[in-house]
């Protein structure tokens, strides 16, 4: 094999295929669709292993997927048990089960909100930091007064 070769090899863009798609839409699907049909247990749990084994194909796929995807798989892995341990009376919270769920998920929504209106209220937005790393802006742009 020549060096040439060696380099297409290694320079090789990832590959990309359809499952993308399908992985995004089947937790919801599955949630849906269990929870009206079987119960929340099986609704969750479904949902959950399928956003695993997306995780697990991208990255099997040479897609990089970075910190934030297994950081959102174990915190849906955590809500899931949390919910399945309500469900089975392991814990008693006082509510329905579907409010463990859907509340859970309300909550981290609210917390993130806070939090970003916090960085807003200290002078340190945090989308005005992170924009720039995922987004090409124009030369000098962030750095501009007005840009904050």
């Amino acid at each position: 094999m020549s060096s040439a070769d060696e380099v297409a090899e290694t320079t090789a863009p990832p590959r990309l295929t359809a499952g993308g798609n399908l992985d995004q839409l089947m937790p919801v699907l599955l949630f849906l669709v269990l929870y009206n049909t079987v119960n929340i247990q099986a609704a969750v749990v479904a949902s959950t292993l399928w956003s695993i084994k997306a995780a697990v194909g991208r990255r099997r796929r040479g897609l990089e997927i970075g910190w934030w995807l297994p950081g959102v798989t174990l915190y849906l892995i955590v809500r899931t048990a949390v919910t399945i341990m309500a469900d089975e009376e392991l814990v008693d919270f006082g509510v329905s089960t579907e409010a463990v769920y859907f509340g859970i998920g309300f909550v981290t929504k609210i917390l993130i909100g806070v939090a970003l209106a916090a960085t807003v209220l200290i002078g340190r937005p945090f989308l005005a930091w992170v924009v720039p790393k995922v987004v090409h802006l124009p030369e000098g742009l962030a750095t501009d007064p007005r840009y904050f």
